[in-house]
């Protein structure tokens, strides 16, 4: 499993990713980037950047474990920013029976996350905070920052700048606090020993042992990373497990398919008319035809029979049956003349949670595309261009396609 370092850029707008050894800002890349490079079904790991998310421990005397879910939004309201319906709240840990390691991270990012991953088939297996990764009581100095992690007491990420007057601020506030021994982690020893000096002066009795090590955050991660520590993915934005598609040949077999449960349906209503019955049998030698095609080497017995049956074994949801007619209505469009050759699908795929079709496509004109779009919504469908980007004499986009 293949385990990065991962941020969202506020003011990019996007999710970057950095290789877990390199602490250069230069060196993060954006995720679509790093996502085309790499074989589908990749299985990552991701360390969440302590930017991205807040850790607070919260003291809930008189709530039960069962009841916990429930009384966190209460507590949490008046400390977080926004809404707290707009974040995903997750609890890892706990100190005694009443205070609780919560983490917060906005939800429409993570779903971002969740969506860009599924586009280039990365199976996303572990979203981690960084700061769940930091042993009971640690100090990490990581570029410009300290990561910190007080077990009970707060968790999170600093400039060093402002890092006494942070630790100040805590241990007013957490009164008792005292004979503590913590862990400094720090490529940079003489820095080390400064920080020591200054919270042995500033914080009389309240450290009992600081241990100064040689280690940078990546060698801290990578020590602690098969223990046990937090995951993001809970709840409804805990990932399912992927199937597996063949490609052997795109979509062409799924658009096949469909064709062929439509020209069963057509065949239905041509045996009711005895004028039709020649183009009946016409109809039915195309569709054996092609299930042949689609099928090789089996036997055609009651063809309606085994067409149902290919359709139903590839799935009974409600998302499989709202799936079939969508990809038929987008791909029948790609038959009129004027969009047979201007416009190809390289890639689709479905998002059961959303419900849209997510195609990307190459046109010969960025015109092609918005007239492909015009006429989905003529049929009633929702159509959303994601992206069109002029690359040499061809345009490359992305569009979601989903039921009106």
């Amino acid at each position: 499993m293949e385990t990065v370092k991962v941020r969202w850029h506020r003011s990019m707008g996007q999710w970057q990713i950095q290789a877990l050894n390199n602490s250069q800002e230069s060196e993060w890349l954006a995720l679509e980037k790093w996502g085309e490079d790499l074989p589908d079904l990749t299985q990552v790991r991701m360390i969440l950047s302590a930017s991205n998310y807040t850790c607070q421990w919260v003291n809930l005397p008189g709530v039960s474990k069962r009841h916990l879910d429930k009384a966190l939004p209460f507590a949490l309201e008046e400390s977080l920013t926004e809404e707290v319906e707009d974040f995903h709240i997750v609890t890892a840990g706990h100190k005694g029976k009443t205070k609780h390691r919560v983490y917060a991270i906005k939800r429409d990012i993570m779903e971002k996350l969740i969506d860009a991953c599924e586009i280039y088939n990365i199976q996303l297996r572990q979203l981690i905070p960084e700061t769940s990764l930091l042993s009971k009581n640690t100090l990490v100095k990581n570029g410009d920052d300290w990561l910190f992690s007080l077990k009970g007491n707060t968790e999170g990420k600093c400039p060093a700048a402002f890092f006494s007057t942070l630790l100040e601020s805590v241990f007013k506030e957490e009164k008792g606090i005292k004979d503590l021994s913590i862990d400094v982690f720090n490529v940079d020893l003489d820095e080390s020993k400064l920080l020591k000096s200054q919270l042995e002066t500033n914080f009389l009795d309240t450290f009992e042992q600081i241990n100064l090590q040689m280690s940078d955050l990546a060698q801290v991660i990578e020590s602690n990373i098969e223990t046990d520590h937090a995951d993001l993915l809970t709840g409804s934005l805990k990932v399912s497990e992927p199937k597996k598609v063949k490609q052997k040949q795109w979509w062409e077999p799924a658009v096949a398919i469909a064709a062929v449960w439509v020209v069963i349906i057509a065949t239905v209503f041509l045996v009711e008319s005895s004028q039709l019955k020649s183009k009946q049998k016409a109809i039915h030698k195309e569709t054996v035809s092609l299930y042949k095609q689609l099928f090789p080497g089996e036997r055609v017995r009651s063809l309606e029979r085994q067409i149902k049956g290919k359709l139903s074994s590839g799935g009974s949801s409600s998302e499989a049956v709202g799936f079939i007619p969508l990809l038929h209505s987008s791909v029948s469009v790609l038959q009129q003349e004027e969009l047979n050759k201007a416009i190809q699908w390289q890639n689709f795929r479905y998002n059961d949670r959303q419900g849209n079709l997510q195609v990307e496509i190459t046109a010969t004109e960025l015109s092609r595309v918005q007239k492909y779009k015009t006429l989905l919504e003529a049929k009633g469908l929702n159509v959303e261009i994601s992206s069109a980007v002029n690359e040499g004499q061809t345009v490359k986009g992305r569009l979601k396609i989903s039921k009106a």
